[in-house]
């Protein structure tokens, strides 16, 4: 059975980072038809959230419910931004978010570009494929906690950052801080970091003559390769 209610008493549910929440005026911003009730009391919530049982009244009258299939109690929370990466020549660079578990999280990756026939930067999506005005770069996973970028070449270096959604966002989602994408074209070995490993590695494919050490790609190896290795070598990452 269930008990009677005052006039003012309603449901609640709580979140880590929502505190409380009247589940009258929250479920139907996710979907929950509650016509006819006035949920009055909550009684429990299933540990990811999804599910929760009470009573309330269903046109004035006294009834238990229960609700399923909840998609989140709270918009979308960061965790953990994303930190700068370095990638090597035509190397590989990830970027990764951790967001709290709730909801079913949607993902919108972001690049700072420069706005045509202007000095001022704009954020601009990012899909699957090459992505514009970075040449050969390309970016995997748009839609998903970790970015990839491929075949990263010297036009990427810039900022990257993600915008995180699920149905309880509003206002356009929860936004990272920005991460810097270097590039490190000097970074030989591509262990992310430049150092004089970097400089004996390259010295030693360059004394063998292999095509690893035609580092300006011009089919040939000789001491203009020697030359470029050193000019980037002494620049460091862009």
């Amino acid at each position: 059975g269930v008990s009677d209610f005052g006039t003012t008493t309603h449901a609640f549910g709580w979140s880590p980072n929502g505190g409380m929440i009247d589940l009258n005026t929250f479920l139907p911003t996710v979907g929950v038809n509650l016509t006819g009730w006035d949920l009055k009391a909550a009684y429990g919530i299933s540990a990811d959230g999804t599910t929760i049982v009470g009573s309330g009244r269903l046109n004035n009258a006294l009834r238990g419910f229960i609700v399923t299939g909840i998609p989140c109690l709270e918009p979308a929370v960061i965790r953990t931004n994303p930190f700068p990466t370095a990638s090597c020549k035509l190397g590989t660079a990830q970027f990764t978010v951790e967001i709290e578990p709730t909801g079913s999280p949607q993902y919108q990756w972001q690049i700072e570009t420069a706005i045509a026939g202007s000095t001022q930067l704009e954020w601009v999506n990012l899909i699957d494929g090459p992505v514009p005005g970075a040449e050969m770069t390309i970016a995997q996973h748009t839609n998903s906690p970790t970015l990839e970028f491929l075949a990263v070449t010297a036009a990427a270096a810039r900022q990257i950052r993600v915008i995180v959604y699920n149905p309880c966002s509003s206002g356009g989602g929860t936004t990272s801080a920005p991460a810097r994408l270097s590039y490190c074209a000097a970074d030989y070995n591509c262990d992310h970091g430049i150092d004089f490993f970097d400089y004996l590695d390259f010295v030693d494919a360059f004394s063998a003559g292999t095509l690893q050490a035609d580092y300006n790609t011009d089919g040939a190896v000789d001491f203009f390769d020697y030359l470029d290795f050193v000019d980037e070598f002494s620049a460091g990452c862009l």
